[in-house]
């Protein structure tokens, strides 16, 4: 009899933990579908993700496309552009009107792309419109260098003289290193 009880708690025992393994084994599935779940949420996240910056990527390729290539090449020192744009001051149309130049600040940032600064203000006096319009078509309707003007001040004094200060910018970008998109490109992303 006694032999029968043990043999009988022994099966029960055996019964009480085969169920319990199958009820951890259970736990251990739904745990591991939920993972599974959250990594396919976290697989179609990361898919619209990579659509999105592969589409981000053919709008910048076009943008880039559509930027004359004179404006890309920047310069390959900007000091020279620098320099060269000193020169450039050098004309009749600043000395028709006495103007001085005065370098502000000078600055460089590489976002979004590498480019070097340089705060200019410009001090001159004229008696006509003309003389000054001169010197304004001179600085801001060139093509080679991106200015940017950020401010401009003009009072007349009791001689009938005006004196203008205008500020500049200078924006002299380094050369980029940029592979262009080939004309079979630039037809796909149109």
């Amino acid at each position: 009899m006694r032999l029968k009880a043990g043999v009988i708690v022994v099966g029960v025992l055996i019964i009480v933990q085969f169920l319990m393994f199958n009820y951890f084994l259970s736990q251990d599935n739904q745990t591991i579908d939920l993972a599974l779940k959250d990594l396919e949420g976290r697989r179609q996240q990361l898919t619209a993700e990579k659509a999105d910056l592969q589409n981000r990527i053919k709008e910048l390729k076009s943008m880039i496309s559509a930027i004359p290539p004179w404006l890309l090449t920047g310069f390959e020192d900007p000091e020279t552009g620098f320099v060269e744009f000193l020169d450039f001051l050098q004309s009749d149309a600043l000395k028709a009107v006495k103007g001085t130049v005065t370098v502000k600040s000078r600055d460089f940032s590489r976002e979004p792309i590498p480019l070097h600064q340089t705060a200019f203000s410009f001090k001159y006096q004229f008696t006509t419109t003309y003389e000054a319009e001169k010197l304004i078509n001179y600085l801001l309707f060139q093509e080679r260098y991106p200015l940017q003007v950020t401010g401009f001040k003009a009072k007349k004094s009791e001689a009938g003289v005006v004196g203008g200060d205008l500020s500049l910018n200078l924006l002299i970008p380094a050369r980029l290193q940029l592979s262009l998109p080939s004309s079979s490109e630039k037809v796909e992303s149109r």
